[in-house]
């Protein structure tokens, strides 16, 4: 997630990168396509912008696709999942339902795990240069713009 962020150029928002798809990943070619929402309710359409990726964009975003194609083979309800984010361990639902491995992950868990991640990074590297990081997203895909 924050590889293409850095990418877009601190563009895209958490909720651009969860709309992301497999088929939005273009290794080949070395580019991602986002489709980004013009701001304000008068906005009108999205449109697709996309991005090329440093060489080391694609190698983390080769482990991420290894790792999601890992996942992916286990045993999902109804069509296959095409979102290039997808939960790699099964949660609870605040309704008490279970949340299966390989769905989605939608704008609010994107930012949970973000959190989670800068909370364990921040602990480890207290007092070092360059921490700590945002614990918000935003502030960090600010810090690109």
């Amino acid at each position: 997630m924050l590889t293409l962020a850095r990418a877009t150029g601190g563009r895209a928002r958490v909720g651009e990168l969860q709309q992301i798809t497999v088929d939005d990943v273009d290794p080949g070619a070395g580019t991602v396509g986002v489709w980004h929402a013009r701001p304000g309710p008068a906005a009108g359409s999205r449109y697709l912008r996309t991005y090329p990726l440093d060489d080391a964009s694609l190698t983390v975003l080769g482990w991420w696709l290894e790792a999601r194609e890992r996942v992916m083979h286990g045993p999902i309800e109804g069509d296959r999942v095409r979102a290039l984010f997808v939960t790699v361990r099964a949660a609870h639902k605040p309704d008490g339902t279970l949340y299966h491995v390989g769905m989605p992950i939608h704008p609010r868990g994107m930012q949970q795990s973000w959190d989670r991640l800068v909370g364990r990074l921040n602990a480890r590297h207290v007092g070092e240069d360059g921490f700590p990081l945002p614990r918000r997203f935003e502030q960090m895909r600010r810090a690109w713009r």
